[in-house]
């Protein structure tokens, strides 16, 4: 574990931990020197490439939450 994010609350400390596992985990399988692992559907489930792809749009409506605010059509 590496403990504690300075300047993240205690709620948001999962949050934190997970967004910088991503911004780790993610440029490691975009750089692979097979580009097919990424495709790979284990056990029928989604794709590595399906979840980075979506994790902006899921990035974003956790801030528009975090915020107080609705979602829009944009």
């Amino acid at each position: 574990m590496r403990g504690p994010i300075e300047g993240i609350s205690e709620l948001l400390q999962p949050v934190a931990h997970a967004l910088l596992q991503v911004s780790e985990d993610v440029p490691k399988l975009l750089n692979s020197e097979d580009e097919q692992i990424i495709r790979i559907k284990p056990f029928g489930m989604a794709s590595s490439a399906f979840h980075i792809l979506h994790i902006t749009g899921v990035i974003d409506r956790m801030f528009t939450y975090a915020a107080g605010k609705s979602l829009s059509e944009e």
